[in-house]
């Protein structure tokens, strides 16, 4: 039993105990008093019994419905105000500056929201600004606190667009060096020091999501070669994250390796999701479909290898479970590991690396497989069947993925990414090689390239047209509970099927006829049930282990 030397904060561990309930809704809040009797006293006991995990369900598109086009002009007075802003860092030329118009608002988020800004110079002759026609502006909005502030954001950004990686979203003006900076206008920082506003490159392809969203309204799920494809290019973004530059390779060899700048400290992005994936038409880089660029640095972090375990470091990493959207945390800020004594030798907690942005690009592949959300953090399973080839290496997450009608060696290697420890999932490299043998292996099956026009966003509504109807909103998840409740009735289902179908089969006279037999089911200590009973062949079980 190990002393407390820490401070428990009670509501991010409630927001973690309640995050990997199997129910949350029944899940009561416990205070500091409650917390202080276990919490990091004793060393984390994994469980006896493997888990198996709920019954994966595949879950259809069905029919395709019309897109939900935009207006052609918005009229929403919030979307003009931010559209109708002077953005005097683009202005700085008198002779540009009564060209830059704000055309299309691109979204907000609780802090934030973002609008496109075009050069509308009709001269063909114009030489244009240096930063390009097109720029996004991302602002915070008014009643956003300085812990929203977007410094954080620009100067991981700035420090990025040096790799010269094509798949990470480019920063197009530098922040200010200085709160005092001449160049800052008011709107840029405020009286605090806090950078409300930052210009980035315009993706004109939306985001992943978003194109996720337009492909399960037509019902029209992605061909393998685009996944696979899609799977590769979010690969190249994390290769420049963790080595400074994107992999080198030898094609035919099927090979891939690094060559990482001196002194270069790897980065997590932390929040990595469908949303925060732009794509934009580069065909001179990809021929074939959309270019995925990273986006949304808000929460990265460089992290220096290996960890240490100063207090200070200590304090770090936990702070940094937080970070991140809800969801998609990895397991190794959301693990149960975190409340016991032994948490730092578990190999899981606080365990930050090249392996969480595997995770966090296995959580985007799960999504578009089954064209849904992501994987259930409240639903770990170990498989019943191999992955690559060989036996399951412990826990991992997205049930559901083994169902859907792709190959094995792309839905194991989802599979393999979302490992709840971090050293069972591939590593980058590995994943790249592996990726590459995928795509040639659907290629030389037949798989085809998707059509461009499959990519692209749907075009603006004239003013005299109405959007169809919207869908249904998409039913609740079950919970892991209901789960196990639908996969006992399905399994007892069918054990009556299989009696009545031996009854019918057996002569008149026997078809009332009953044995004494023992219980088939095993404890996960390897005895046996010797619970007896009479059946007629149907039963195998006894009443306590679900016969009936």
């Amino acid at each position: 039993m190990a002393a407390q030397n820490f401070e428990i904060d009670i509501n991010n561990f409630n927001f973690f105990a309640k995050y990997r309930h199997p129910n949350p809704s029944i899940y009561v809040d416990q205070n500091v008093q409650q917390v202080q009797a276990y919490y990091r006293l004793y060393n984390y006991q994994v469980p006896l019994a493997q888990l198996q995990g709920a019954a994966p369900q595949y879950r259809p598109l069905g029919p395709g419905r019309p897109l939900i086009r935009p207006p052609a002009y918005d009229a929403d007075p919030a979307h003009r105000q931010f559209l109708d802003s002077v953005m005097p860092k683009l202005m700085d030329d008198p002779a540009q500056a009564v060209h830059w118009k704000g055309t299309k608002w691109l979204g907000d988020g609780s802090y934030g929201q973002a609008g496109l800004w075009e050069y509308t110079d009709p001269d063909p002759n114009s030489r244009g600004p240096r930063i390009g026609r097109k720029v996004v502006v991302k602002e915070m909005k008014p009643g956003a606190g300085p812990e929203h502030n977007l410094l954080r954001e620009a100067e991981n950004l700035r420090d990025l667009n040096k790799i010269a990686s094509p798949h990470i979203v480019k920063i197009l003006l530098d922040p200010p060096q200085e709160q005092n900076d001449p160049d800052a206008d008011e709107f840029e920082v405020d009286n605090l020091g806090v950078l409300r506003r930052i210009f980035l490159e315009y993706c004109e392809l939306g985001s992943l999501y978003d194109l996720m969203i337009r492909r399960t309204r037509l019902g029209v799920p992605f061909n393998e070669l685009t996944l696979w494809m899609f799977f590769d290019c979010l690969l190249d973004g994390v290769c420049a994250l963790e080595y400074g530059y994107e992999a080198h390779s030898d094609l035919a060899k099927g090979d891939f390796w690094p060559e990482m700048p001196k002194n270069w400290v790897p980065w997590v992005h932390f929040d990595l999701k469908p949303d925060n994936v732009l794509l934009a038409d580069k065909r001179t880089i990809h021929a074939t479909h959309p270019i995925c660029k990273l986006a949304d640095f808000g929460h990265a972090r460089r992290i220096k290898q290996p960890q240490g375990n100063s207090p200070r470091d200590l304090y770090r990493w936990e702070s940094w479970r937080m970070l991140g959207t809800e969801g998609y945390l990895a397991p190794e800020q959301f693990t149960e590991r975190w409340d016991h004594a032994d948490w730092q030798t578990t190999g899981i907690a606080g365990v930050y690396g090249s392996a969480t942005n595997v995770w966090g690009i296995g959580c985007i592949m799960y999504q578009l497989v089954v064209m849904g959300p992501e994987p259930d953090p409240k639903d770990p399973f170990v498989p019943q069947y191999s992955l690559n080839g060989d036996l399951p290496k412990g826990i991992t997450y997205g049930v559901d993925l083994s169902v859907y009608p792709y190959s094995d060696s792309l839905l194991d290697l989802i599979q393999e990414s979302l490992y709840e420890c971090p050293s069972n999932r591939p590593g980058i490299l590995e994943l790249k090689r592996r990726v590459y043998h995928g795509m040639e292996a659907c290629i030389q099956a037949g798989d085809c390239v998707e059509p461009w026009i499959d990519f692209l966003p749907a075009e603006p509504l004239p003013p005299d047209v109405e959007n169809p109807p919207p869908l249904p909103a998409l039913p609740a998840q079950p919970t892991r509970a209901q789960k196990l409740a639908l996969q006992k009735a399905k399994r007892d289902a069918r054990l009556r099927a299989v009696r009545d179908e031996k009854k019918q089969a057996q002569p008149a006279k026997d078809r009332n006829r009953l044995f004494l037999v023992i219980c088939r089911h095993f404890y996960p200590d390897g005895k046996q049930c010797k619970n007896t009973f009479k059946t007629d062949g149907a039963r195998i079980y006894c009443s306590e282990h679900g016969g009936e």
